[in-house]
């Protein structure tokens, strides 16, 4: 029995088609440089060079996907005509996606991440399901298709939360995205309707957030967790079709403003339909770059399935921190993965 078991598991995986998209900038290259120079606006704090600092592991994070998670169907890189030295672009697995060939013409050139996530479902080879991963988010241990879909739909974090207003930060794309929630749902029906998906002992003390907010009419925010995020392609569609001129603004912003919408308002949209499955709180964990001891032990103890590694403008000594990230991976993984040359 339960060798059954365990074949129908693994058949199961098998046929279970997802993608990963993985968005990535070399920050460093000149070409590049002296383009997004040409289009720099003033509000230079939201697009600071910090943003686009490169910590040069994308290749321990191509090994970390061959390690972990071996049944992923393709792995797209996204990226401005830009394509590391190192990586095997004849592997079928492997799709490197130049902006321009996803992007409409009227968008670019694109320098705001926003616009980029928001128009993936153009890509026509992408699969329906896919895990969108920014390059700071690594696998850290073993997972599974189950990990981020069930039965078809994205799992997710039903944990409401407070949006902290800062100057010139992502908070403000925040509450444009709540401002569109608030026009389509009812706060209390949601809930309501939702009760088992918003208040589960998955989410552990995180449940007080949405406990606290229970007396206020509105949506304010929802908890952002830092880790990979699942998509369904079709979702991204639908938001074009209900909010096209939003998502036409946004578009033609060539770095971020604070006018923008980003790609969580889809997610948003699916913890207010109920079309998720609640994820556990403890499958990701998260670290600023200068804590570097934190990152060590969670690398190598594999605590949770994810790890996002932050860079931000507090952090000082930024080469020798990357260094020290560097030696800390090559000590988790330092085989070469069949994406590298």
């Amino acid at each position: 029995m339960q060798l059954f078991i365990k074949r129908k598991k693994v058949c199961k995986l098998i046929n279970e088609t997802i993608d990963f998209v993985v968005t990535w900038v070399d920050g460093l290259d000149k070409e590049w440089q002296n383009k997004r120079k040409q289009y720099l606006p003033e509000n230079e704090q939201m697009n600071s060079e910090i943003r686009f600092r490169d910590y040069d592991t994308l290749k321990f994070w191509f090994r970390l996907v061959e390690k972990h998670a071996p049944w992923v169907n393709k792995v797209y890189l996204i990226t401005d005509n830009q394509v590391p030295k190192w990586l095997d672009t004849s592997q079928k697995q492997i799709i490197c996606v130049d902006h321009q060939d996803y992007i409409p013409k009227k968008y670019l050139p694109t320098f705001n991440s926003n616009v980029i996530e928001l128009n993936l479902d153009k890509i026509d080879t992408l699969s329906e399901k896919f895990v969108l991963f920014n390059d700071d988010v690594f696998l850290n241990k073993s997972v599974v298709p189950e990990d981020f879909f069930l039965n078809g739909v994205p799992k997710d974090f039903g944990i409401l939360s407070p949006i902290v207003p800062e100057e010139k930060a992502i908070s403000h794309i925040e509450v444009n995205n709540i401002e569109i929630i608030n026009k389509y749902f009812d706060k209390k029906r949601v809930l309501k309707a939702n009760l088992n998906k918003f208040f589960t002992i998955k989410y552990g003390k995180n449940l007080i957030r949405t406990l606290s907010l229970l007396p206020y009419p509105k949506f304010n925010g929802f908890f952002a967790p830092h880790v990979c995020q699942p998509h369904l392609k079709s979702n991204f569609t639908d938001l074009w079709k209900k909010e096209f001129s939003r998502c036409d603004l946004t578009s033609r912003n060539r770095f971020r403003t604070e006018r923008d919408i980003n790609h969580w308002l889809i997610r948003y949209f699916n913890l207010c339909t109920g079309n998720f499955v609640p994820q556990s709180r403890n499958f990701g964990s998260y670290f600023e770059l200068d804590d570097i001891e934190g990152i060590k032990k969670e690398l190598l103890l594999e605590k949770s399935k994810l790890i996002c590694i932050n860079d931000s403008e507090k952090i000082t000594a930024f080469d020798e921190k990357k260094q020290e990230l560097h030696d800390i991976l090559v000590e988790k993984v330092s085989q070469k993965s069949h994406f590298e040359i």
